[in-house]
């Protein structure tokens, strides 16, 4: 079996391609990005769950509204994969 490890970047990867935005780090939060309205968080969640094959329910979904938060729940999903 081979782990296919996905680096930071390809996870601020899908994050700049859903909010149109060249620079996004781990501060990044849905109160610092103009784009990061309801509709592209929408559109987030589906490429999270798209790209990495996981289900997000609500209560994760209502609490993914930074950069840190996301990376925190990808590498929780990976690690329980």
């Amino acid at each position: 079996m081979q782990l296919k490890i996905i680096s930071i970047e390809d996870k601020l990867e899908i994050l700049k391609q859903v909010f149109n935005v060249e620079n996004i780090d781990e501060n990044t939060s849905i109160s610092t990005l103009q784009t990061w309205d309801s509709l592209n968080h929408v559109l987030l969640i589906i490429a999270i769950q798209e790209a990495f094959n996981c289900e997000i329910d609500t209560k994760q979904v209502i609490e993914l509204t930074s950069v840190s938060a996301i990376i925190q729940f990808l590498e929780n999903h990976k690690s329980h994969g």
